[in-house]
C-alpha cells in the first residue's frame, strides 16, 4: 500500500511503499501536516490520527485534515 506524507507550508509530498517504510521516514519527519493512504483507484484518506504517535517530536501538531481542500474522500475513476 502507498503511503503521502505532506508537509506544512504545502513545501512538499514524500511518497511511500507499505507500513515499515512510513514508520521509517515519520522517525526523522519534521513539519508533518497530514498523512494519506494512497489506494490503486487514486482515492486517499487521512490517516493522521493513526500515525501520531510515531511522527518525530510527538505529532502535536498534525492537522486532521478537517480544513483541506481533500479531506473528503475523493473518487478519481470517474474522471479517467
Amino acid at each position: 500500500m502507498q503511503y503521502r506524507i505532506e508537509y506544512k507550508g504545502n513545501r512538499k509530498c514524500t511518497v511511500v511503499n507499505g507500513r515499515a517504510a512510513l514508520l521509517k521516514e515519520l522517525k526523522t519527519a519534521a513539519g508533518v501536516s497530514d498523512i494519506r493512504v494512497v489506494y490503486r483507484s487514486g482515492v486517499s484518506d487521512s490517516i493522521a490520527e493513526r500515525y501520531r504517535r510515531y511522527i518525530k517530536g510527538g505529532g502535536e501538531n498534525v492537522s486532521d485534515g478537517s480544513n483541506r481542500y481533500f479531506s473528503e474522500r475523493r473518487d478519481v475513476s470517474s474522471l479517467l
